[in-house]
């Protein structure tokens, strides 16, 4: 019995553990017998589909298919290729050999009718395929060659490829890559100079040697394909037109590098900017190449900031073929990105969703052969900016994305076996590259899934699906990376999630810079990793779904590093040879003797030094003092464009220049790019300053240079202060919440004038106000090391010239505001032209009043005398105006005394105390000169002594025996009554009245027997701080008015007196 019992137990026990393991097993069952049934349904329809097809294709035809063709009339694959291999690009010829010999050859007179990539011929005799020529610049080797040999596979005979390298570039290609034997003569190439554009013509005269090239594609070693190469062909061949970039750019970075010298030859409407990367024609090749007049312009007025390459073949193609071109490029780049060149992609950028976005974000127009205008998805066709470590995920993307149809459906169904344990099957529509109506080299091969649509007028690439989260990783896994579900790895789990880490942290994404940020996504990735294709515990489960307490978080570390910034390539690695370059920072980092540059910047003299220097040693130290120590970028600049050298080394405050090979000629420079990747600070700041002098070139700061204030004249011609003129209702005066406002903006503002003299400055004022008609503010610094500048005599002068307000003023700047009562020049104009209108018809108006009056006649003394009414005229408005505003003034003035009265009335001063505390002459000097030494004062303002200053000076007695009370009244006489108040109201004794910088000084003793007054009880009969102000007030309005009633009164006795001996010297001359 008891054994029964036992394995009863037993059993019950392997059931209630078995329970939740036989549920857990049930939920995975369900989604492997899913996935099951997914792969046979599949599998059973891709079998059905290639039996149809064969069926299909069993079919007798009337006609060879086309690819046949070619087959027959050409050797294997493998046999062009190595005619291809073999054949020798090499020759002896120089580029003025090559350009007479190509320019004789004649362009094709038709082009073929067939559209398909595979059948394009020009005649039955000749049999001869046209093929796409791809030209390579490059500078050494090409990072990205394994993926062009992807691209390029299977398709010999329907391509040439031409490399154009660096002399001293050595190393080959294996004999099994497409590049293999393919370098044609080359010649130095130097970026931002005419020799780009030797380099690209004489790709173009190499490939048109061969006559079976009918297009041309220039292509650079960071380029990559974005579509297979039966897209690519078809696209090309598809059209007459080529694909070069031509558009018109009124900016600096276009208009403004036309030289007015190559006027008339190009006129600056000629003037054109593109892209260097093109697509053309075998005609328009010959054009170009053909073309040695204008080549000769550019070549002679086209220097830096004007660049050849983006110039010379976009105008010329406007000028004379440009119903030969699309005027658009085939090649993408990212011009997003703040900088001077396009952002380069890394790595973590690389994705199926990433290219798809390159490849149809635009639509665009695409004539075909037959004239026929069709709107595309497809715009570009080839990418830049690809970096080197590019390579392995392009490859891992390459055959779903950019490969062909038959590659795609290959790798599927070789993907097949792993989609239980990897992850499911993407979508067709999303990987599609083809159009449907474009015929595939491989047709009998692959099964063609556009039957089986429901609407086969539609492309495959209209259907935007979103990228599934499982097809961002890569697409191939090695064997041993598969999950067996058989075994539990828990090291490849890990592993996966570091790699996801990995990426979630050096993604370009917005809005992932914080740690914070950074934390969200690293547990967002982990938690997707802990879900797949994994089982947990039930305990597991239920411990991941409690809430953890704030004692049982760990929180995690994370080391977040900032990215290295990516070295700008300077000067001397864009010309100089790396080993020459390696060589002279050697030299440089051994040097001890340098040229210091002062504050004053490079001045003449340090470039004789300099020079010096080169004479026996081809580098020479400089080191910087403060301000362009601060700005070494802007010190490299400086120090190029004045001596003509190429910095080599830059270590802290110490740049080391090199002569370069011609010491005397000077090196430009290909400064800050165009004016499309330049901030809107730097343009806005550009168009303010346009028009105001001469940009000073020593400036230490960022852009945009100021104005040189120095080279601007001294004296002006004509120079008038300009008339100023406040809006009605408003005041001249700025308030402090304006100047603080004002001043908050002038500190975001660049500097409009750098200056260094403290006299002559009209030229800089008349700077100043042009300015003013587009900024309210002018901000000018000040040079430094300029010998005797004092900033408060250019801020007196400045303020006199212009009328402005100063704002700012100190040793390093000085800013001007124009006030709110600034009129520019032409509404100034406009104004004096009004008022000068309205005086002219108050003129008339008076005239014709005055000759309508009635005359009357008046007898006095027996005379009959005539005499002019008044009634209507100016001279009656005056003296109405005139009677009545003295009565206004009057009531102002009782008024205003009936209110002082009123305050007065409230206030009952004390009366002196006769029994004053007797203190001898020696007390008084010692009090005297203990007060003056206090450092504690209680200031006495506009209100007079009121309540609250006789608490201050209880309090202040408090704590010593003297208080010392500031007043800043200016007469003597108020200054004494102030003092004597105060002594009558606080019951102290007055040491003496002293004459400081601040004002007056009043010294008070409390006394020996001082006492405290209660709060309640202290100066009660003395105004508030409110009342006080009001008296204040009441009083100066009053003053004011008095004044002004004397003043019009002392005018209108003048007036009388002036009117009697006017009155008298008439009556003497009659």
């Amino acid at each position: 019995m008891g054994i029964i019992d036992q394995k009863i137990k037993k059993g019950e026990e392997h059931l209630m553990i078995s329970k939740p393991l036989r549920l857990i097993l049930f939920q995975s069952g369900r989604h492997v017998l899913r996935s099951l049934f997914f792969v046979t349904g599949f599998l059973i329809g891709v079998f059905l589909y290639l039996q149809l097809k064969a069926f299909h294709m069993s079919t007798p035809k009337t006609e060879q298919p086309l690819w046949s063709t070619v087959l027959f009339h050409h050797s294997t694959m493998m046999e062009i290729k190595q005619v291809l291999q073999t054949q020798e690009l090499q020759h002896d010829m120089s580029d003025q050999e090559l350009f007479t010999k190509v320019s004789s050859l004649s362009s094709p007179s038709s082009s073929p009718s067939s559209s398909s990539w595979f059948g394009r011929m020009h005649n039955n005799d000749e049999k001869m395929v046209v093929k796409v020529a791809f030209m390579f610049m490059t500078g050494g080797a090409l990072p990205l060659a394994a993926l062009w040999d992807k691209f390029f596979k299977g398709h010999e005979g329907f391509y040439s490829i031409y490399v154009h390298t660096n002399p001293s570039f050595q190393d080959s290609y294996p004999e099994t890559s497409v590049f293999y034997s393919r370098r044609i003569p080359s010649q130095p190439v130097y970026w931002g100079t005419s020799s780009m554009v030797d380099a690209e013509k004489r790709l173009l005269a190499n490939a048109l040697l061969d006559e079976s090239n009918q297009r041309f594609v220039l292509l650079s070693d960071s380029c990559i394909p974005l579509f297979d190469f039966t897209t690519i062909y078809d696209y090309l061949t598809g059209t007459n037109l080529s694909f070069i970039g031509s558009f018109d750019d009124p900016r600096k970075s276009g208009r403004g590098r036309y030289n007015p010298k190559m006027y008339p030859q190009i006129n600056v409407t000629h003037w054109r900017k593109g892209s260097q990367w093109f697509s053309t024609t075998r005609e328009l090749a010959l054009h170009i190449l053909a073309d040695t007049f204008y080549y000769k312009i550019f070549d002679q007025h086209c220097k830096p900031p004007c660049y050849m390459d983006e110039h010379y073949i976009p105008t010329l193609i406007h000028m004379f073929h440009g119903e030969m071109s699309a005027n658009r490029t085939l090649t993408w780049v990212d011009w997003s990105r703040v900088g001077p060149h396009p952002g380069r992609f890394i790595w973590p950028d690389i994705t199926d969703e990433f290219l798809n976005r390159i490849r149809f974000t635009e639509e665009c127009a695409y004539y075909s052969r037959d004239g026929e205008n069709t709107t595309t998805s497809k715009c570009f066709l080839f990418a830049r900016k690809f970096t080197e470590d590019t390579l392995e995920p392009l490859l891992r993307i390459y055959p779903l994305v950019l490969g062909s149809e038959h590659s795609k459906v290959q790798t599927l169904l070789m993907l097949t076996p792993l989609f239980v344990s990897v992850r499911p099957l993407p979508s067709l529509t999303t990987i599609s590259s083809l159009n449907p109506n474009q015929n595939p080299p491989h047709t009998s091969k692959a099964p063609n899934f556009n039957q089986f649509n429901e609407n086969p007028k539609l492309p495959d690439n209209a259907i935007k699906v979103p990228t599934a989260p499982w097809m961002k990783g890569p697409i191939f896994l090695p064997p041993d990376e598969l999950i067996n579900t058989s075994h539990h790895h828990k090291s490849t789990r890990k592993q996966n999630a570091e790699e996801k880490t990995f990426k979630a942290l050096n993604r370009r994404e917005s809005g992932v810079r914080g740690s914070k940020a950074m934390k969200k996504i690293v547990r967002s990735v982990e938690k997707l990793d802990d879900s797949e294709g994994e089982f947990k515990s039930l305990e597991e489960a239920e411990t991941r779904r409690r809430r953890r307490m704030p004692w049982e978080r760990e929180e995690e570390k994370f080391i977040l590093r900032r990215r290295k910034k990516e070295r700008v390539l300077t000067t001397a690695d864009l010309i100089l040879d790396e080993g020459l370059l390696k060589r002279l920072r050697l030299e440089a980092s051994k040097m001890r003797e340098w040229v210091n540059v002062r504050k004053a910047g490079v001045t003449e003299t340090v470039v004789n030094d300099i020079r010096l220097i080169w004479e026996e040693n081809e580098l020479a130290m400089v080191r910087f003092d403060v301000p362009l120590c601060r700005n070494m970028e802007r010190a490299q600049e400086i120090l190029e464009l004045k001596t003509g050298g190429l910095v080599v080394l830059s270590k802290k405050e110490f740049l080391v220049v090199y002569r370069g090979p011609l010491s005397d000629s000077s090196v430009c420079v290909k400064e800050g790019g165009d004016d499309i990747s330049s901030s809107l600070y730097e343009r806005e700041g550009e168009r303010l300053l346009n028009g105001l002098g001469p940009r000073y070139v020593d400036w230490w700061m960022r852009r945009p240079f100021p104005v040189d204030a120095d080279l601007l004249p001294e004296v002006v011609d004509g120079y008038r202060t300009p008339s100023r003129r406040c809006p009605p209702n408003t005041r001249a005066k700025l308030s402090d919440k304006e100047l603080t406002y004002l001043r908050n903006i002038a500190q975001a503002l660049p500097f409009h004038f750098v200056l260094g003299r403290n006299h002559g400055l009209q030229g800089l004022a008349s700077a100043i106000l042009k300015l003013w008609e587009k900024c309210v503010i002018a901000k000018i610094a000040i040079k430094w090391g300029a010998l005797n500048t004092n900033n408060e005599e250019m801020a007196d002068e400045l303020k006199n010239l212009t009328g402005g307000v100063l704002i700012l003023r100190n040793k390093y700047l000085i800013i001007l505001f124009r006030g709110k009562d600034f009129l520019s020049d032409e509404v100034a104009d406009l104004v004096d032209d009004r008022e000068r209108l309205l005086r002219r018809y108050q003129h008339f108006e008076e005239t014709r009043r005055e000759s309508d009056i009635e005359i009357s006649e008046v007898v006095a003394d027996g005379e009959q005398l005539e005499e002019t009414s008044k009634t209507g005229t100016l001279l009656e408005f005056q003296e109405l105006q005139r009677k009545f505003g003295d009565m206004e003034l009057k009531s102002k003035i009782e008024k205003t005394t009936i209110e002082l009265l009123k305050l007065n009335s409230l206030r009952k001063p004390s009366e002196r105390d006769d029994d004053i505390e007797i203190l001898t002459n020696e007390e008084r000097e010692c009090l005297r000169r203990i007060g003056l030494k206090m450092n504690s004062s209680l200031v006495l303002g506009r209100r007079g002594v009121f309540d609250g200053v006789m608490e201050g000076l209880h309090q202040h007695w408090k704590h010593r025996e003297v208080a010392k009370v500031i007043t800043m009244q200016k007469l003597f006489s108020r200054v004494v009554y102030t003092a004597k108040s105060l002594e009558a109201e606080s019951n102290g004794v007055l040491i003496s009245i002293e004459k400081l910088k601040e004002g007056h000084a009043i010294l008070m003793y409390r006394g020996r027997n001082y006492k405290r007054p209660s709060s309640k009880l202290m100066a009660q009969n003395l105004l508030t701080k409110r009342k006080a102000l009001q008296r204040s007030v009441l009083m100066q309005r009053l003053g004011s008015l008095k004044f002004f009633a004397y003043q019009r009164e002392r005018a209108i006795e003048d007036l009388k007196l002036s009117l009697v001996k006017l009155q008298g010297s008439a009556s003497e001359l009659c």
